[in-house]
């Protein structure tokens, strides 16, 4: 692999009239869908806004200026401190990597980002060339479950994999102990954003590496990866294909819902929001996948979801995002079921189910990775023989 040292020019930002006017529409649209979530009128209370006080005009105005400040982020970025290490495994091909973030806060670790590209091994002047993958991370206190899928992946042959650790986590946490979600939604806003521009860069770096098919650029992950993932096919749908995880939209519901139903590693990272619903909808309204879900136009996206998620609701958040997918019309939409809740629970299914659930879930994410190109390498070995 090369060092690269490139300016990102982005075109976002010099739309005609005429294509504001339909993105201003596309907006519109997504927050109505958004807000078609909200509570009746007549459930209304002290702690419940009304829908008839949601002034949508002003949503519209700052998701438009939510995007407005992403793409200027964006612009003329240039890539520093880009550099690699090549780690010696004889069963896995991988380079650690690090460069700097494009958003970058005073004295914070977060300012670098750190990550991971996984290669299939290939004979000397091979040309064989693989769909390139952004594994998106879940929330974790470590990396290792997309690791693994890179891993297993490479040695399928079936893709080049590229894992960035998202702000927070891993070497660009602050505070080890603190939970990965800020209580304070500006930070929380702020940690997504970056989160979203590293996402962009990371994936015009995973477009520049070797053995890459450059029309096979893709992005996907798992629970807050596949959240994540939505909001970027809508906010600036670079990658050609999309893997959407058990996540979905309307990111408000999903980070309050009720904390005894959070299990595991999920509720420690939920425990300290206190926000209410209408609260926490209004405030990420400018950036929720429903928002931009009619952005999202001419591509493949493939959907998991479980039957009994008590993280993203099936109704609220899954449906309503692949049925606005859909109705753009130029879209390929997959989507896979998958029994029991966000996490598959041996206790709830069984032993047996819920280990059948959970390799569903590895064998679809293996199937979006690509195809095995085991093939065509020993094809290529032989010929260099």
């Amino acid at each position: 692999m090369k060092k690269y040292f490139f300016i990102l020019i982005l075109t976002i930002g010099t739309l005609s009239l005429a294509e504001q006017s339909e993105l201003q529409q596309q907006v519109r649209k997504g927050i109505d869908l958004l807000y078609s979530n909200q509570i009746a009128t007549d459930q209304c209370t002290e702690t419940h806004s009304c829908p008839e006080n949601i002034n949508k005009e002003i949503l519209v105005e700052q998701a438009l200026k939510f995007k407005e400040n992403y793409d200027q982020i964006l612009s003329n970025y240039q890539f520093k401190d880009l550099t690699w290490k090549k780690q010696n495994d004889q069963f896995v091909n991988f380079k650690e990597f690090q460069f700097s973030s494009p958003i970058q806060k005073e004295n914070s670790p977060a300012n670098t980002v750190y990550g991971y590209v996984y290669t299939p091994p290939m004979p000397e002047g091979c040309q064989v060339k693989f769909p390139a993958t952004l594994l998106v991370h879940h929330v974790a206190n470590d990396i290792s479950d997309e690791q693994l899928f890179a891993s297993m992946a490479t040695k399928m042959n079936k893709g080049v994999v590229m894992i960035i650790y998202l702000p927070e986590y891993g070497p660009r946490k602050k505070n080890q102990q603190a939970p990965p979600f800020a209580a304070d939604i500006n930070e929380f806003k702020n940690s997504l954003l970056q989160s979203l521009v590293d996402i962009r860069v990371a994936g015009e770096l995973l477009k520049t590496l070797d053995h890459v098919d450059q029309k096979q650029i893709q992005v996907g992950g798992l629970s807050l990866g596949a959240l994540l993932t939505a909001i970027s096919a809508g906010i600036d749908p670079f990658f050609d294909r999309y893997l959407l995880g058990l996540g979905g939209g309307d990111l408000a519901n999903a980070m309050t819902l009720d904390k005894n139903k959070a299990k595991g590693i999920i509720k420690d990272a939920l425990a300290n929001i206190n926000w209410n619903v209408d609260f926490a909808r209004k405030e990420m309204s400018s950036f929720d996948a429903l928002t931009w879900a009619y952005t999202v136009k001419n591509k493949k996206i493939t959907i998991l979801n479980a039957e009994n998620d008590e993280l993203v609701d099936k109704n609220k958040s899954i449906l309503k995002l692949t049925n606005a997918y859909k109705e753009n019309g130029s879209n390929t939409v997959l989507q896979y079921e998958h029994k029991g809740s966000h996490v598959p629970d041996a206790k709830e299914l069984g032993k047996k189910e819920a280990i059948f659930s959970y390799l569903k879930v590895i064998y679809r994410v293996f199937g979006f990775l690509g195809d095995n190109k085991s093939a065509e390498i020993n094809q290529c070995r032989q010929q260099n023989y």
